[in-house]
């Protein structure tokens, strides 16, 4: 009896927590807007890149002469490394020439 009434008291504030944070998020927003805090105001803020950090299995980004298709440790974190450029993009379709 006991461990019914802690469970339905833990569903509740799930239930509560996720339904405030739901209804905190306006519906208007696109994808790629999200909402800050500046100038004792609330801010919507565009963006017009997204970058992404892809490791392909010949990649080696720790550096530790590795590829990534042999090397669990890599995919563990994200290793995002400046001026790859990688023969997919996050959408997995081939990359456009520059």
């Amino acid at each position: 009896m006991k461990t019914l009434i802690s469970r339905l008291i833990t569903l509740s504030a799930l239930a509560l927590i996720t339904g405030s944070v739901a209804a905190q998020q306006p519906a208007s927003m696109k994808a790629n807007q999200t909402q800050g805090f500046g100038e004792g105001k609330v801010l919507e803020f565009t963006y017009t890149q997204n970058f992404d950090c892809i490791d392909q299995p010949n990649d080696d980004l720790n550096y530790n002469k590795i590829k990534a298709a042999s090397d669990p440790g890599e995919m563990q974190t994200p290793i995002c490394v400046v001026g790859t450029q990688p023969s997919i993009n996050p959408a997995r379709t081939k990359r456009e020439p520059c």
